[in-house]
């Protein structure tokens, strides 16, 4: 007799709805939530519509079921992510650098 495997996850996954929230995708996508502004803008996380720069965004089920899958979207996606991260930390490093140097003076 053969053994089936069952990948629950996935069965779970198929079962929800078609439209996700930023939070949901990104999860699913292994990313933190503060990571999808710079993934919209750099156009590789495309929400459903054409929503306000400040609406709630949403985006379908299965197009980011398919990034999930796709190895290169991942990693161009992962270089957007430390680039926005080294450009944001670089920035806040130089503010508290000088703040500390004008209270010496």
């Amino acid at each position: 007799m053969k053994s089936v495997t069952v990948n629950y996850q996935h069965i779970a996954w198929a079962q929800q709805t078609a439209r996700l929230s930023t939070a949901r995708a990104l999860e699913r996508l292994g990313f933190h939530q503060d990571d999808g502004g710079p993934l919209i803008r750099e156009g590789l996380f495309k929400p459903l519509g054409h929503p306000n720069p400040n609406a709630p965004k949403y985006f379908s089920a299965d197009y980011i079921e398919r990034l999930a899958h796709d190895e290169k979207w991942l990693a161009r996606a992962s270089d957007v992510v430390a680039a926005h991260h080294r450009a944001t930390n670089g920035t806040q490093s130089q503010i508290s650098v000088k703040h500390e140097f004008d209270k010496t003076r």
